[in-house]
């Protein structure tokens, strides 16, 4: 399975570098001890 590329989630800095594969992806969040998820929403909070 392949994430699509969209703006949202491009690697821009060394873009060579990124991955879109899931297969590379989750194995590296499983082992990872900590992982921070950054959440965006126009809804507002107020």
């Amino acid at each position: 399975m392949q994430f699509p590329k969209e703006n949202r989630n491009k690697v821009k800095r060394l873009a060579e570098r990124g991955r879109y594969d899931a297969a590379e992806i989750y194995p590296i969040i499983d082992e990872a001890l900590l992982c921070h998820v950054g959440l965006w929403s126009m809804i507002s909070h107020s």
